[in-house]
């Protein structure tokens, strides 16, 4: 009976249809025996398959495989989550001036703090604001803007680190002064920016942070590109 069984249990895993990306233990007449393998492929002849995602695939000749067995699939823990969160984050960095805002500085300090929420997947929306200021004494070019948009987070093949893509329109508030002019004025603002995470747990994040933000001022587009390094705490 028991003879039986294991008969007939090697019998269904070969007329079992394998999936690809699933891992499998195969054992081999040969003794070559491969364990917890990703099926990647196959054909009438071969089963191709990979060890780890840094390896490439490696084939397996159907004839020498006399049975397969199916692992279970376990849940990556150490890996940070993409599900329904708020996120708080806080960056500080600067910007680089150009076209007229280079009378003032070459580069300004700006801090920014924003609050976003992810969905249970890699999508979510954000709101961020944003001081900066451009300084050449006693002359400066305040601004404080406001943005919101979408979001979008790639998870890497290193576990603890991610890229966020952040996409976003609003306002920004311009005060300029010199000792002959004074000015206040409200334009049009975008933001465009890309961020580098590192997960020191599935709340806590550090970030690098590259953008461009967008100021459309008197008939003229302002781009100020920046950098800063930030961090952020989901909850």
């Amino acid at each position: 009976m028991k003879l039986f069984g294991a008969a007939l249990l090697l019998f269904c895993s070969e007329l079992a249809a394998l999936t690809t990306g699933q891992r499998y233990d195969f054992l081999c007449t040969d003794g070559q025996d491969i364990f917890n393998a990703e099926l990647t492929a196959e054909d009438e002849k071969n089963y191709f398959v990979r060890l780890s995602p840094v390896m490439q695939q490696v084939p397996i000749e159907k004839k020498f495989v006399a049975q397969i067995i199916p692992r279970s699939v376990k849940k990556d823990t150490a890996a940070p989550k993409i599900a329904g969160r708020f996120e708080l984050n806080f960056s500080a960095g600067a910007d680089l001036a150009v076209a007229r805002l280079a009378n003032f500085s070459r580069v300004a300090p700006r801090i920014s703090v924003a609050f976003g929420w992810w969905f249970k997947t890699p999508y979510g929306i954000f709101t961020r604001i944003s001081a900066e200021e451009f300084r050449k004494s006693p002359a400066y070019l305040r601004a404080f803007s406001a943005t919101a948009g979408a979001a979008y987070q790639l998870k890497l093949p290193w576990a603890a680190f991610s890229l966020a893509f952040e996409l976003g329109t609003g306002g920004a508030l311009l005060n300029a002064k010199s000792d002959t002019f004074s000015e206040t004025t409200l334009v049009p603002a975008a933001l465009l920016a890309t961020r580098g995470l590192y997960a020191f747990n599935p709340r806590l994040r550090a970030f690098l942070e590259i953008s461009a933000n967008y100021i459309y001022d008197r008939d003229t587009l302002l781009l100020l590109p920046g950098a800063g390094l930030g961090v952020a705490y989901a909850w």
